[in-house]
This record gives structure tokens, C-alpha cells and sequence, in this order.
């Protein structure tokens, strides 16, 4: 697995009350990762199966670069810390799913899937600077679990109508969330519908409504970033898609 990362955050500027412009500190990384699946499905029967999947954890070390613009330090501070060398050890967490599909006798399905995600093993392993190894941060994250429902029912000859719903465990405590994972407690349904074509190629027309949240965040007070506190007003999201499948 390869991944890359970048981010960027504001460096307050303003120690003794100054009215400076916030600078910009942009941190980028990118390394290699090897982990590996494996995936079962067993049929109960033609209408009833079911199937489990695994996603081992994945550890990744990740060569990084620091970028300062606009920061009022010393100029030889940020010539250190931008021509040092930046090694980071990261893991990407274990995933377990199950799956359930069951056609009835009018041919109505049904699906029902659940997800457990070590998200607690997500984050900084090692961080080293320069040959100097620091103490990696605990992110506090948590382990959480993703679960969805299904049906979907024939219309008539050609056309089929779904609708769904799925839940998502928020995977940081309140306290604990920052900008970097501002995930909180998310759900959503959905609807949808499709046609088919005399090809036997088919049209389908979806709409969900999801709402992700409120992310109340309190970075708490800072002399080097200030403090920021707040939550997501509208948190709100409405999908439409639309796509022709070839068959």
C-alpha cells in the first residue's frame, strides 16, 4: 500500500497581542505499507449466503518534509527544522466484516452488514528526527463499528426501487478530537432506483441523506497556534448520483 498525507495548520503570530497575519506550517509524508486480505462466502443455500472479510494492519514508515511560510521566528530556528530529516513509523488499523444477502420468495433482498474497525491502532508508531527518536503522540482514537441495512423490491419487469440506512460509531471521544480526525458519530438513508435497458444495460438514479455530525472540537489554549473551539452548524449532506451500468 502506498499513502500520502499533507497537512496544513495556521502558526499564531501574535505572542505579545501583535496584529500579524497567521503564518502556515505545511507537513507532507509518503511511504510504503505491506499487509495482506483474506475473504470467505458460504451459501446456505441459492437465496441465502453469507461472507466475512479481513483486512490485516499495515504498517507504513513514511519519509516527511516541513515547510514554514510566514512564521515570525528566527530565521535559523526554521532552517533547522526545514533541513532535517523526518522519519515516521504509522499504522493503518485492522478491518473485520460480515455480511448477510437473503432473497425471498417475491424476490425482495435483504442485506445487512456490519464492520469493526482497530481505529485505536491508527496513528504515529515512531517518530524520528534526525537519528533522535521522540516519543509518538497518543491520538486517543477509538475502535468503532460501521453497520448498514438493505432491500430492495422489483417494480415491475424492469425496474427495481432500494432504500437503505447505516450507522457509524463516532471513533474519538469528544475531548479527544482535533482537525486532524474530526470524524464524529455519523448515520444516513437512501433510496434509489433502477431500469433496464432492452440491451440489457441499465440506469440508475440514487439519493442519500447523510448526517455526519456535529465534531464539537476545543483545541484548547496554545501559544504557538492560539485556540480554536467550536462545532459544525449544518452537518447536513445530501447526495444525488446517477449512473449507467454496462452489463
Amino acid at each position: 500500500m502506498y499513502t500520502e498525507s499533507s497537512v496544513l495548520t495556521q502558526v499564531n503570530n501574535n505572542f505579545l497581542g501583535d496584529n500579524f497575519e497567521d503564518g502556515k506550517l505545511e507537513t507532507k509524508a509518503d511511504g510504503f505499507g505491506f499487509g495482506y486480505s483474506l475473504h470467505a462466502l458460504y451459501a446456505f443455500s441459492e437465496d441465502t449466503r453469507v461472507g466475512f472479510s479481513y483486512n490485516s494492519q499495515i504498517s507504513t514508515d513514511l519519509d516527511s518534509t516541513v515547510d514554514f511560510d510566514n512564521v515570525r521566528r528566527p530565521e535559523r530556528i526554521i532552517d533547522r527544522l526545514q533541513s532535517q530529516t523526518i522519519e515516521v513509523g504509522s499504522k493503518v488499523p485492522m478491518v473485520a466484516g460480515m455480511g448477510w444477502y437473503h432473497r425471498m420468495d417475491n424476490d425482495w433482498e435483504l442485506t445487512w452488514d456490519v464492520m469493526w474497525v482497530q481505529f485505536s491502532k491508527f496513528g504515529a508508531t515512531s517518530i524520528q528526527l534526525d537519528e533522535v527518536t521522540l516519543d509518538a503522540p497518543d491520538d486517543k482514537f477509538d475502535d468503532f463499528y460501521v453497520t448498514s441495512v438493505g432491500l430492495t423490491w422489483p417494480v415491475n419487469s424492469r425496474m427495481s426501487a432500494a432504500v437503505g440506512a447505516f450507522w457509524m460509531e463516532s471513533p474519538v471521544d469528544n475531548a479527544d478530537r482535533s482537525f486532524a480526525i474530526s470524524l464524529d458519530e455519523m448515520m444516513g438513508v437512501g433510496a434509489g432506483i433502477t431500469y433496464q435497458l432492452d440491451n440489457g444495460n441499465d440506469y440508475e438514479l440514487e439519493v442519500n441523506l447523510i448526517d455526519t455530525g456535529s465534531s464539537p472540537i476545543d483545541t484548547g489554549p496554545s501559544l504557538v497556534k492560539g485556540r480554536v473551539a467550536g462545532k459544525s452548524k449544518d452537518h447536513y449532506s445530501l447526495a444525488i448520483s446517477l449512473a449507467y451500468n454496462w452489463r
